[in-house]
């Protein structure tokens, strides 16, 4: 086999990463994912950090068909051949962790509107005694020394918790986080109706990686 190549097995992945497969399988798995959240019977609460890492594992099968795949440079491609994907490979998830790891703190609720949030927030406030400020949207927790400004998406049905500035108390932000997930644990919310529409994309999504799987075979 030419340089860089070592047999059928190459060969085989050369295909893969050059068909729908790349693309539109953790796509489908991802937009399933979250019709799976926005269905179920109770809020889930994420970390900024690991709801970023799921956007860009699903959106990973993209990248690699588009840009990387266009900026990769002939030289590599004609050295290391199909081998040359394992790197690139390696390369993205570090550019990933790395631009979650500089972020600023955030929290994200799946399946929970902002009335409801809001509700949910001044219980755990209460229970708690913390100290706060607001201003808009916009509210500091003294006792835990973090700001955030809330925001919600209502096709998503999420209320995410955003920090206003890069410094602030990283036990805050967790302690906030265990509180919420304790919450939300007795709570029951209703599903959303966009989740039927990710979970059909989704199912469409991997049944369009399968048909193209049977063709290659």
């Amino acid at each position: 086999p030419p340089k860089g190549q070592t047999g059928p097995m190459f060969s085989n992945l050369h295909m893969i990463f050059n068909s729908l497969t790349t693309p539109l399988l953790p796509l489908a798995i991802y937009l399933i994912f979250l019709g799976l959240l926005n269905l179920g019977p109770s809020p889930k609460v994420f970390t900024g950090r690991l709801d970023r890492m799921y956007l860009y594992a699903g959106v990973s099968g993209l990248v690699i068909y588009g840009p990387i795949q266009i900026l990769l440079p002939s030289n590599a491609v004609i050295r290391f051949g199909d081998h040359v994907w394992y790197p690139m490979m390696v390369l993205y998830f570090f550019g990933v962790l790395a631009i979650s790891m500089v972020s600023r703190p955030q929290l994200v609720i799946y399946n929970l509107s902002y009335q409801d949030f809001s509700l949910l927030l001044s219980r755990v406030k209460k229970r708690e005694v913390w100290m706060e400020e607001r201003f808009g949207n916009v509210i500091q927790i003294i006792d835990l020394e973090i700001q955030f400004e809330i925001t919600s998406v209502h096709a998503m049905k999420s209320v995410s918790l955003c920090a206003t500035r890069g410094n602030q108390s990283n036990l805050g932000w967790h302690e906030l986080h265990k509180m919420l997930r304790r919450e939300l644990i007795s709570y029951k919310a209703s599903p959303n109706g966009f989740g039927w529409i990710y979970l059909a994309s989704g199912l469409v999504l991997a049944a369009m990686v399968g048909w193209t799987s049977v063709s290659m075979a």
